[in-house]
């Protein structure tokens, strides 16, 4: 997946965050989606989570380290934010038919900041819950 430069980093800015790489601003996911720290179930489609991570990314300077597919029900991503914390989101897929429930689990740096793997998780459901339904994903 590209993010615009030839390491996949990007150069946008969250703006005035204290969090540098994660927004201050609330979820915009459901309550009753997000479940605690950095935990969140959408439905969606599987194959928009690489368009997803995309467009949550230019919101900060972001490089995905690596991208695993450990079968077809679960994905985790590491990604090194703009400050050197790396965050990882693992995706698990609920079922086999699109949309599906797709639970998002995400920590950020060491020790894990439940806020800003919190504001991830919620960035990338809300860019999958947009992308669902979709034959292409508009970057």
């Amino acid at each position: 997946m590209g993010f615009g430069a030839s390491a996949g980093v990007l150069t946008a800015g969250f703006g005035c965050s204290p969090n540098p790489g994660i927004p201050d601003r609330p979820p915009r996911v459901a309550p009753a989606q997000l479940r605690g720290g950095g935990v969140v179930t959408v439905h969606a489609d599987w194959d928009d989570i690489d368009a997803a991570i995309a467009r949550a990314a230019p919101r900060g300077a972001v490089a995905v380290l690596s991208n695993d597919y450990e079968d077809a029900v679960e994905r985790v991503v590491t990604l090194l934010a703009a400050d050197g914390q790396e965050a990882v989101l693992r995706f698990t897929s609920g079922g086999r038919a699109d949309p599906r429930p797709i639970t998002i689990e995400a920590s950020f740096g060491r020790p894990n900041d439940a806020g800003r793997a919190a504001s991830l998780a919620s960035l990338v459901a809300e860019q999958l819950e947009s992308l669902a339904g979709r034959s292409v994903a508009p970057l």
